[in-house]
Formats: C-alpha cells, structure tokens, sequence
C-alpha cells in the first residue's frame, strides 16, 4: 500500500479536538443517525447486511494523500458472481478533510481513464474509517447513481493496511445492462497479485475498475 501523507495533522488534531462535538453524542457528527440522513436508512440497513464495516464516531483516522487499492469480490447478491474475484487496481486519492462537517474530497482512478470525482462523508475514530460517497453516472444519456463507501484501518505510517469497499446500486432506472436497485458487491484488499489470481479459472471473468456496474 502506497501513501502521500499531507502535513499539519497533529497540529489540526489539537486545534479541532477541543471544538468538536464529543463522540458519544447519540445524534452528533458521525453517530449512526447522522449516516442514515447520509445513505437513507435502507441503504444503511443493506451495507450492514452485507458484513460491511462501518466505523463510527467524529474523529476518524486520517487519510488524506494517496493509496493504492486492489479488493477482490466477498460476498454480492448478484447471482453467478465469482467470489475472490479482482475489482482491479485503483488509486484514491482523499484531500480536504472538515472536521467539522466531516466531509472530504475524493478522487479515485485508475489508468485507461476511469475516475471518481465527488465529495465524501467521513467517519470513525482513532485508526479506524469509513468514508462514504455517492457518484452520478451516464449511460446512453441515462443516469444511474451508485453509493460507495470504503472502511478501514490505518497503521502509524497513515497507511490503510485493512480495508472494506462496497458498491451499492442505489438507482437504475432500468438501464438492461447494469445492475439493478439494490444490488451490491462488497470487496475486501485482496492478497498480493491478486489482480491476475482468477485468470483462467474457467467460468470465470476479470473484473475491472471500469465494468464494476455491469451483470
């Protein structure tokens, strides 16, 4: 895993840390009320379903600068979809943070083009994250909309070393080739080289970061 760490976080730490809402306020920053208002109860519902991690509180780790990701596929309720399967290899790259609105800047892409460009919502505490983001697409002049999020750990280096993503279809108006409403797949940080571990494991495709929507 791969890290820019971007200066002045323990001096932001100790300017914010006395201003900010106290974390065991039941409907403050980063309480489970204030992300149902974020993804709407019945997302939130489904991403908990799924086993996906989601890290509470309004002192999140940090994460601003760069990280490079490869998850494999965990669980989906897609049928035939390949367990263990590569998303393919992407970097994020977080900027921006607002303790006190707990929004950041999210940026991630990958080579051949594919990008991610919109604003996120943080939460968590001490080493733990989880960072949640909604992007707007287009296909043949349709939109979709789909709700990410990714959850994780950090070490003392700032590098993400354990991590979630899931991928929620949160609207389709009924587009023939992308999943529908309520479909996810949830991704965990695969073993190194797993990018190419289910070639030619028969029955089986590559997924990449630019086809994660399609059936």
């Amino acid at each position: 895993m791969k890290k820019t760490i971007t200066s002045g976080f323990l001096i932001l730490m100790g300017l914010m840390g006395g201003c900010m809402e106290l974390e065991g306020s039941k409907d403050g920053l980063g309480s489970r009320k204030k992300i149902e208002e974020y993804l709407t109860k019945e997302v939130y519902d489904a991403f908990v379903e799924s086993g996906f991690d989601i890290h509470t509180g309004n002192q999140p780790a940090w994460i601003e600068g760069t990280h490079e990701f490869s998850p494999v596929l965990v669980k989906s309720n897609l049928e035939n979809d390949v367990m263990g399967r590569p998303f393919g290899k992407f970097t994020g790259s977080f900027s921006n943070h607002d303790y006190m609105e707990g929004s950041i800047s999210v940026h991630n892409f990958a080579d051949g083009g594919w990008y991610e460009i919109t604003e996120g919502y943080l939460t968590g505490k001490g080493y733990y994250f989880t960072l949640f983001y909604t992007v707007d697409y287009q296909h043949n002049e349709e939109n979709y909309t789909l709700q990410s999020a990714i959850s994780g750990k950090i070490n003392e280096e700032y590098e993400i070393v354990e991590y979630q993503l899931m991928r929620y279809m949160k609207f389709n108006p009924g587009i023939g080739n992308i999943i529908s409403t309520g479909s996810y797949r949830l991704y965990e940080k695969g073993p190194t080289g797993s990018e190419s571990s289910m070639e030619g494991l028969e029955g089986s495709t590559v997924f990449t970061v630019k086809d994660f929507e399609t059936k």
